[in-house]
């Protein structure tokens, strides 16, 4: 009933003013209950970027990734719908982060065993940096100290994938890590290489899973340890078999980015068997390393780790070879974290912004079109993307004062044969027919370590305490650790050679005769399945017969490899000879290549050919089509050889290669 006085406008007034307060309460309810979905905002046609509208600014911005883990400092749930976690879509999959180590409630049941040395080695995480100490550290690689007035320690963040690696191999990379990274990120994907299906192992909608759970405590309580998953849109490979390992490997640069990574921290990238030395990582943050100078233009940003390889065992270290990878960038030259603006993205193979670059895209380090399209300013170079890191030339290898390694790589330490199997059927590379070959059939790595625990490899490994090296690997200093792996890879071995020596005798496996065109061969062409009678306690060159219509020692292998490091012969050259290849190695290599690689090739029985650069290219030609001339072709960015001008390298390496192979009368077999 209206108050005495009131007319029917002033009620009328009042009912409009109540219906507005309503509607404006729900509509601000409504807000209150989307803020998640208001925040995150809208999509990038182009690339499903995600895109916040920042209303209060009256500009769109790209923030760092917007989680949907607790806000109210709650931790999140260990088990949960992998549907309700914050995602990335993307042309190529998706990527569902998880929560990281320090966001859930960690059941605390696993349990470090280490010796009083190994404790000692892993203690010295000081918040006070020791400027002497340090200066000692960088001197061990004749770096300086980067700010002797005042010292901090760049943060390092780490990114690997993750499938069916197993826990011995992740324990001897957590030790060696131990409460160094600010960030470990690690990518489950739903399918393998080859884009065979594989169960989550790190993932249980059900319960708790006991994997994860494990994970989390193997880097240290100070370290961010996640697991996010990839969910791949990918048909086929096509022509690139690595593919899905490229594209699955952004999704640690996104998670950089949401845990707030900064120009100056440092990017790793690497895979789960692999690891920095740890007194290498010490100094990657201390000291004044080229790589990671301010003024770092990132056309060459890499700092490639010299690194020792152990195959299956930490007692069968390969002789004479250093593996190129981890890799580490600092942060102002990758992507998601660096400036697009100065460092304009690049073109790549998969839809133009993924996977490897194109050529002339800083493919191989050729950026003709890329400069030449006008992309940024002057003597900048594009951000650099996870496969870039494995991928791309532009970088140097750093090895110890003393030649000691920076590296480790814990090469096919799997728990037994058939995860060996596995790896090789579905991963990249695969061999359709792995589930049925020897092991020591698989690769010539695992050959050799197969050989190793006969002893019957002693002139192409080393035994773990006799490897002349300054450091080893901190999990394997314990000689209780040490031995049974290297007990359990024996076992591995023997119970391969029982299973292949068991089907010979039940004759699921042919006999050969002494018809070569006959006997059973394996798809890639190379070692010949034999009956034996042996028992299983063989050995496996016992097993196997190694038939070929190629003489190896009559065969060679050519290559131009000018203005390379001396890492980069011994990765291409020691490994070589580490298969026990006999042959010729043919190699150009530039004129005034320093004596110590002339002496190093000389050393492993290389033919060296020395290649000397013409002044300028000669070639005046055109292309035409269709009948029509074309444009003179510029070749002012040319590189080409003296005897050969008219040709670019690429082009003149095969009358090169003829040149060479003439001068070559024992080369009559097998051509490389």
């Amino acid at each position: 009933m209206a108050a005495p006085g009131d007319t029917e406008s002033t009620l009328s007034r009042r009912s409009c003013f109540f219906i507005f307060l309503l509607v404006s309460s729900l509509a601000l309810l409504y807000r209150v209950t989307n803020m998640e979905k208001y925040l995150i905002g809208t999509l990038n046609e182009n690339d499903n970027q995600i895109i916040m509208t920042s209303k209060a600014r009256g500009r769109l911005r790209r923030p760092p990734m917007v989680t949907s883990f607790p806000r109210n400092h709650s931790k999140h749930p260990v088990v949960y719908d992998m549907n309700t976690l914050e995602r990335k879509d993307l042309p190529h999959g998706s990527f569902l982060f998880g929560p990281h180590s320090h966001q859930v409630n960690i059941k605390h049941n696993f349990k470090q065993s280490w010796t009083e040395v190994q404790k000692e080695l892993i203690d010295d995480d000081d918040d006070i940096v020791d400027i002497e100490k340090e200066k000692e550290r960088c001197d061990r690689y004749n770096f300086k100290l980067a700010n002797e007035k005042n010292p901090k320690r760049r943060r390092l963040f780490l990114g690997s994938l993750l499938a069916n690696d197993s826990l011995e191999v992740l324990k001897a990379v957590g030790t060696e890590a131990w409460n160094m990274f600010h960030t470990v990120s690690f990518i489950e994907g739903n399918v393998t290489q080859n884009l065979s299906p594989r169960e989550w192992k790190y993932y249980d909608p059900n319960k708790p899973s006991e994997h994860l759970n494990t994970l989390y405590q193997l880097f240290g309580p100070k370290t961010k340890v996640s697991v996010d998953y990839y969910v791949s849109n990918l048909k086929t490979v096509g022509g690139n078999e690595l593919i899905t390992e490229f594209l699955q490997r952004e999704g640690s640069m996104y998670r950089w980015e949401m845990n707030g990574m900064q120009e100056d921290d440092i990017g790793i990238i690497l895979d789960a068997d692999e690891i920095f030395t740890r007194d290498f990582l010490r100094a990657m943050q201390v000291c004044d390393m080229p790589e990671f100078n301010s003024n770092q233009d990132c056309r060459e940003p890499k700092l490639i780790a010299s690194t020792i390889v152990m195959e299956s065992s930490p007692n069968c270290v390969t002789k004479d070879r250093r593996w190129h990878h981890p890799d580490a960038i600092i942060g102002k030259c990758l992507k998601q974290v660096g400036n697009e603006t100065l460092h304009p993205p690049t073109k790549r193979e998969y839809k133009g912004r993924h996977g490897m670059r194109q050529r002339g895209y800083g493919f191989e380090k050729d950026y003709s079109k890329y400069v030449a399209e006008g992309f940024g300013p002057k003597n900048t170079y594009p951000l650099w993307d996870a496969v870039d890191f494995r991928m791309e030339v532009g970088g140097n290898m750093r090895s110890k004062g003393d030649g000691s390694p920076t590296g480790y790589h814990f090469h096919n330490f799997f728990n037994n044969g058939e995860e060996i199997h596995v790896k090789y059927r579905t991963y990249g590379h695969s061999i359709k027919s792995a589930m049925e070959m020897p092991l020591w059939d698989l690769s010539a790595d695992l050959k050799l370590a197969v050989d190793c625990t006969h002893g019957s490899s002693n002139d192409q490994v080393l035994d773990f305490n006799n490897t002349g090296s300054s450091n080893m690997p901190i999990y394997y200093l314990n000689e209780k650790v040490r031995n049974a792996r290297h007990q359990l890879w024996k076992k591995i071995v023997q119970d391969e050679e029982g299973r292949v020596n068991g089907k010979s005798k039940n004759g699921t496996v042919e006999e050969s005769d002494n018809d070569e065109d006959e006997s059973p061969v394996n798809e890639q062409n190379s070692d010949v399945l034999v009956e034996s009678s042996l028992g299983s306690s063989a050995s496996a060159s016992a097993l196997y017969s190694t038939k070929s219509h190629w003489d190896s020692s009559k065969s060679a292998v050519l290559g131009l490899a000018t203005g390379l490091s001396l890492g980069d012969y011994q990765n291409f050259v020691g490994s070589l000879r580490a298969t026990g290849f006999p042959g010729h190695i043919i190699l150009g290599i530039a004129k005034d290549a320093p004596k110590y690689i002339v002496d190093y090739l000389t050393k492993q029985n290389v033919t060296i050919q020395f290649v000397e650069m013409a002044e300028k290219c000669t070639y005046d030609g055109a292309i035409g089509h269709d009948g029509e001339p074309g444009k003179p072709i510029d070749t002012s960015h040319w590189h080409c050889p003296k005897d050969f001008p008219d040709f670019k390298i690429t082009w003149a390496r095969f009358p090169i290669y003829k040149q060479w192979l003439e001068q070559c009368p024992d080369c009559t077999h097998g051509i490389v």
